[in-house]
């Protein structure tokens, strides 16, 4: 009992370290790109994030990159999740369904989909479409296999 009333007080008592803890996370990372144990090509110190953000806050091409992102997000999403929620509506129904396409979700649905982005690169051409298609596939699998496993829950009642 005691011990529980200790875990529960215990970060009440100390608000302020996960923060303290941050910050002592930037502090450490802005100093190792300083003595030159970062390369910041690759880690920019968050001194320079920060102003990068605050310019590209201040032109207003922030706003117009967080569109296209959440356009290809949204879109992706839409373009994986509606497929995958009727598939997987459909083979939580129909045992016929699942035994034919189950053996190719368990095939397709492991393979990292950041490592095809290459191939639909190649096959789509540059520009949204390779992307808009690996957030539909991420999104896919797992629309599919939880829509699929509710459908089954429900009829097993």
């Amino acid at each position: 009992m005691i011990e529980d009333d200790i875990l529960i007080e215990t970060p009440s008592r100390r608000p302020w370290l996960p923060a303290a803890i941050a910050l002592a996370l930037l502090l450490l990372w802005e100093g190792l790109v300083a003595v030159g144990l970062v390369d910041p090509l690759f880690f920019p110190p968050p001194t320079a994030i920060a102003r990068t953000t605050v310019r590209l806050t201040r032109t207003g091409a922030l706003a117009g990159h967080v569109g296209i992102t959440m356009a290809r997000l949204f879109g992706g999403l839409l373009l994986g999740a509606v497929p995958g929620l009727l598939l997987g509506l459909t083979m939580g129904w129909s045992d016929r369904l699942r035994g034919v396409v189950d053996p190719f979700i368990a095939a397709f649905h492991p393979v990292p989909k950041t490592a095809l982005l290459p191939l639909f690169m190649v096959l789509l051409g540059l520009g949204e479409a390779p992307m808009v298609v690996v957030v539909a596939l991420s999104a896919f699998f797992p629309m599919l296999i939880n829509a699929m496993a509710g459908v089954r829950q429900i009829t097993a009642c």
